[in-house]
């Protein structure tokens, strides 16, 4: 993925304005794995007020990703987005990386993680929950059953980590 965005800043300072990358902007997890493979190249395209590379596009997912196709620029999208877009988008669109919990380089990859508050007023029903997200039966099953347009989004967490990480909450 670094060399892909390097080769996408490298292409903007050869030829200005025919490279763009669409940014949300958002502070979402996908804008802020975007910002860490910038900063990663030694980049910060957001830093300037205005650049022919980075375009700046605050708004939803969906609508963003449209923009992008229309505009024919670069952009990062996580997979829900990209698999509930309207077909014409993905059509319009190349994917250069993917990445799966299979993959040696999980950069992309956005793990979730259930956290109990130490201090919450109703801790029994938020570890009661944290436990189903763990279960095959429940949250795992949930999670590996999702899908958008026939596209399975999610795999279970591993195993040995889910009971890791519930033996050091005991």
């Amino acid at each position: 993925i670094f060399d892909l965005f390097g080769q996408l800043f490298r292409g903007a300072v050869e030829k200005p304005a025919a490279v763009r990358f669409l940014s949300r902007y958002d502070k979402s997890a996908t804008n802020v794995k975007e910002e860490l493979i910038w900063t990663t190249i030694g980049q910060a395209p957001w830093a300037y007020p205005y650049s022919d590379l980075y375009h700046r596009y605050n708004s939803f997912p969906f609508q963003a990703l449209e923009v992008a196709a229309k505009l024919g620029e670069y952009t990062v999208v996580d997979r829900g987005t990209w698999y509930g877009v309207d077909e014409w988008i993905r059509d319009s669109m190349t994917v250069f990386m993917e990445q799966h919990d299979s993959d040696a380089d999980q950069t992309m990859l956005n793990p979730a993680h259930a956290l109990v508050g130490t201090w919450g007023k109703h801790k029994d029903i938020a570890n009661a929950y944290a436990d189903w997200t763990i279960r095959d039966d429940g949250g795992q099953k949930v999670a590996s059953e999702f899908t958008v347009n026939g596209a399975v989004l999610y795999t279970k967490a591993p195993k040995a980590e889910r009971e890791r990480k519930f033996r050091a909450k005991l």
